[in-house]
């Protein structure tokens, strides 16, 4: 599945237009990991209901691995949204003030990304 496609079901599930989708670079992984960032300035969205519907209505492997709630995403000088900033973020907890959740299959519900947690996905600790 294409980016688009995916931030167009998770548009779908949380309600909110403002959203991108992208692959983020994590060490010791092969290709890259979905990463979506949401712009929810009230903070409405329900993580828990999120990875559920999207189970629903995705395939496994086009899930995002991480998401991240932000106020709102700059625009491009067309009026775009853009993911150019975002992606220099990557999922780096150093650089990211908004809060970023990781996904965890084994509780089944996206967990905020501490830095035990940031560390062990770098080190590969934790297998992706």
């Amino acid at each position: 599945m294409s980016t688009n496609e995916v931030e167009a079901v998770i548009q779908k599930v949380v309600k909110l237009s403002d959203c991108v989708v992208f692959g983020v670079s994590i060490p010791h992984c092969d290709g890259k990991a979905g990463m979506a960032v949401i712009a929810d300035p009230n903070r409405i969205v329900d993580l828990s209901s999120l990875f559920t519907e999207l189970t629903k209505r995705l395939p496994a492997y086009s899930i995002p691995l991480f998401v991240r709630i932000t106020s709102q995403i700059e625009l491009t000088g067309s009026f775009k949204l853009s993911k150019t900033n975002l992606e220099k973020d990557g999922f780096d907890i150093n650089r990211i003030k908004d809060p970023l959740y990781f996904l965890d299959r084994k509780v089944g519900t996206y967990v905020l990304l501490d830095a035990s947690l940031y560390e062990d996905i770098l080190s590969g600790r934790l297998l992706l």
